[in-house]
């Protein structure tokens, strides 16, 4: 949540917070019924007060329609995947994973260039491997022996169930520094 985000669920929660504590002072007789009739018919008899009331109450308004909204965001993408085993919980960051992947692609001879991103699903890892490959380079048998690379490699060292590993080859790719 960001930090106006949280502003504004503080300033409406404070304003929900007096509201009930108004509404149980009027119950239990602090303010009689005289006494909101007449605030309520002051505010009424002066133009710019009743301006400022509707503003204040368009302004409740859309504070309610975005604080029911607020969140429904996207969801973050998982920053570590996570084992778990007798002795304990295991965290290993997505980067580590993609540097791993990285590694065992660029050792080819036969890649130019490449970029990892991998996804957290239920499955399993997805690693996503764009790759640029070497000219006159045959993509069915290089694509092949990157994908089962990429997953034992992701199997034997992270010790995690690798769904797959979709290959894009783009040799539009410009070289990393």
């Amino acid at each position: 949540m960001k930090t106006g985000q949280r502003l504004l669920l503080i300033g409406y929660s404070l304003l929900m917070i007096s509201v009930v504590v108004m509404f149980a002072l009027v119950m239990c007789g602090v303010f009689g019924a005289d006494r909101i009739a007449e605030f309520i018919s002051a505010i009424r008899s002066n133009a710019f007060f009743t301006v400022c009331a509707v503003a204040v109450a368009v302004l409740l308004i859309v504070i309610c329609f975005s604080m029911m909204f607020l969140c429904t965001g996207k969801a973050a993408a998982a920053s570590t995947v996570i084992k778990s085993t007798e002795h304990g919980v295991i965290r290993v960051s997505v980067d580590s994973i993609n540097s791993i992947a990285l590694k065992t692609v660029k050792k080819l001879a036969y890649v130019r260039d490449c970029r990892v991103n991998t996804r957290v699903e239920e499955a399993g890892l997805t690693v996503l491997v764009r790759v640029a490959l070497v000219n006159d380079t045959v993509i069915p048998e290089a694509t092949t022996e990157i994908q089962q690379g990429v997953k034992s490699e992701l199997e034997s060292i992270v010790g995690l169930q690798v769904a797959g590993v979709p290959i894009l080859v783009d040799n539009s790719i410009v070289p990393q520094n």
